[in-house]
């Protein structure tokens, strides 16, 4: 539960942030920015492969979901840690797709 609520949330807030922050904005002005959607293709793409084969390993491994859980919080917490020093400096902006993926 806490995953889908942490992927709801982000995904909500991730253009907000996106456009305000690192300046994304579609050339046209109108429609979605490309980055926007890639950087949401990412956090989905990569949730849906964690769900289907990390969730299933780590809850075999450790015998409950408690510890799972714990361990997504803390990934989460640190994964959203950068996202306070991103610029629209283009040698760093480029860091939001791995960071996506966390």
């Amino acid at each position: 539960m806490f995953a889908r609520i942490a992927l709801n949330v982000t995904a909500t807030m991730m253009p907000l942030y996106l456009t305000t922050v690192t300046g994304f904005v579609q050339k046209s002005g109108k429609g979605i920015p490309f980055q926007i959607a890639l950087v949401l293709l990412f956090s989905y793409t990569f949730s849906l492969l964690y769900s289907l084969y990390g969730q299933v390993r780590l809850t075999k491994k450790f015998v409950n979901r408690l510890i799972p859980l714990a361990l997504s919080i803390v990934v989460t917490g640190l994964g959203s840690i950068p996202y306070a020093f991103l610029t629209t400096d283009p040698d760093v902006i480029w860091l939001i797709y791995p960071l996506a993926a966390i």
